[in-house]
């Protein structure tokens, strides 16, 4: 069939309709497209489908200057002008909280540079040929080159792979001084060759380096072979500061979800006294490490022994916070909540759940990740 794409969802699909109005999920068009489409798979109230055929282009629609973008699962958005990914995705944001009772007023939209942004990045290896899946499926897609990762890394991670004609899944990460740990979840017998990589863990033994660290304005960050780390190197300062803004001014402050301390790190700057929490093993051992006062603990058992805090720092994963958080919240009353999400669908749930007690005041959108469709925000809230 044949229709007009007259929006661009969350998750990278471009949306059209059929003459019954029913919903049509497209990837890789865009907003004034005219595309002809095969039905993929079809739902009572929607349907996914594929591109055929471009009839009419969307003056949003660029070349893309990857030729992966339409098979590589990633760039979702290569095809569409940068200013216009930054619109996109600032309306997904707000439709996201469409239901929300106050006025958002205060959004600010922070772009970043385009290309060899991210500084780690979770490839696909086959046979010693670096690449990723395809989109929604798992076909194998070889690169020579991938143009939003840091080039020294993946040139690394290459010939990492080629050296131990390697087929498995590769987490690497690169430092701002050139250090590059990894995991690897190998499907082959051996690793041969350790060049390339200071450090990688690799079906249970640790090899070379075990950790480094990462200097960031408000201090050095640990990275290990598996630990969670912000991934655009041009926004990480930008992205602490706004966070700490967002907390300033407070006597205490609670963070949970608190990683190896990327943002503890300058939280510790605006306040006499900090304490936080993280669940996963290896970030607290960084932490400490570093010199942060981070807890091994569960967000809701940890805030549930909390008797007061004046603001509330949280940096959830893409599921939000649970009801146990939300109800400790409300038993604390903090001043203030600063919430870092990566999902504006979990961030407006927990905003809705909250919105009797506190409101928005400031909004933050970084573009961490340029030419996909993902985003992370700063919201601040304050109490009624």
């Amino acid at each position: 069939m044949d229709i007009k794409i007259t929006d661009t969802a969350y998750g990278g699909f471009g949306v059209g309709r059929t003459d019954e109005g029913k919903a049509i999920f497209v990837p890789f068009t865009v907003t004034g497209d005219i595309v002809q489409v095969a039905i993929t798979e079809d739902k009572k109230n929607f349907a996914y489908a594929k591109l055929n055929k471009i009839i009419e282009a969307s003056p949003l629609r660029v070349l893309p200057i990857c030729p992966y973008v339409g098979t590589c699962g990633g760039c979702l958005f290569g095809h569409i002008k940068y200013d216009s990914q930054i619109k996109i995705k600032e309306n997904i944001v707000k439709n996201a909280f469409r239901k929300y009772p106050y006025t958002l007023d205060k959004i600010k939209v922070i772009p970043s540079g385009k290309t060899g942004y991210r500084l780690r990045c979770t490839f696909r290896a086959q046979n010693g040929k670096l690449g990723f899946y395809g989109f929604k499926s798992r076909d194998f897609v070889p690169v020579k080159k991938c143009l939003i990762v840091k080039e020294s890394l993946f040139e690394k991670t290459k010939f990492f792979a080629v050296e131990n004609h390697l087929t498995g899944d590769v987490y690497v990460i690169e430092t701002d001084d050139g250090i590059t740990l990894g995991h690897i979840t190998s499907e082959t017998s051996n690793i041969k060759s350790k060049n390339h990589l200071e450090g990688f863990s690799w079906n249970g033994f640790k090899i070379g380096l075990e950790y480094t660290g990462y200097h960031t304005s408000a201090g050095v960050i640990g990275v290990g072979h598996k630990t969670f780390f912000q991934a655009n190197r041009f926004l990480l300062d930008e992205f602490q500061t706004v966070g700490a803004e967002f907390a300033k001014t407070a006597l205490n402050i609670t963070e949970l979800y608190g990683g190896a301390g990327f943002f503890t790190a300058a939280l510790m700057k605006n306040s006499n006294q900090l304490n936080g929490c993280e669940i996963d093993e290896e970030g607290v051992k960084l932490a400490h490490h570093f010199g942060y006062p981070i807890q091994r603990s569960d967000a809701g058992n940890y805030l549930e022994k909390i008797k007061e805090t004046e603001v509330l720092f949280m940096n959830p994963a893409r599921d939000g916070v649970s009801n146990k958080v939300i109800s400790n919240i409300l038993r604390l009353k903090p001043r203030k909540i600063v919430y870092v999400s990566c999902n504006p669908a979990t961030l407006a749930r927990d905003a809705m759940k909250l919105a009797n007690y506190y409101k928005i005041t400031n909004m933050a959108i970084f573009d961490m990740f340029p030419d996909t469709f993902h985003v992370e925000i700063v919201v601040k809230f304050i109490k009624i």
